[in-house]
């Protein structure tokens, strides 16, 4: 189960990278996902990734707009710890 990372954000204030087993903010947990399955690469770790990088980072036209079933993006997470 995965769980919001508040000190997370913390870390990102300070230029801190704090890493939790399965604990994400938002934008860690969209480029931890898109950089384990490459289809982006970054000089930063995704514990530092705002929103602002994101959107630098992913230069694309929108694919998908609608709801991911949690299944899904467990077994993404999954995929991407075994590769």
């Amino acid at each position: 189960m995965y769980r919001y990372s508040l000190l997370g954000l913390v870390g990102v204030l300070f230029n801190i990278p704090i890493k939790r087993s399965d604990h994400y903010f938002c934008s860690q947990f969209v480029a931890e996902v898109l950089i384990k399955s490459e289809v982006v690469s970054s000089s930063k770790v995704p514990q530092l990734i705002t929103t602002d990088d994101l959107r630098a980072l992913v230069k694309n036209d929108l694919m998908y707009e609608g709801v991911v079933e949690p299944s899904l993006i467990s077994q993404a997470m999954n995929h991407a710890k075994v590769s």
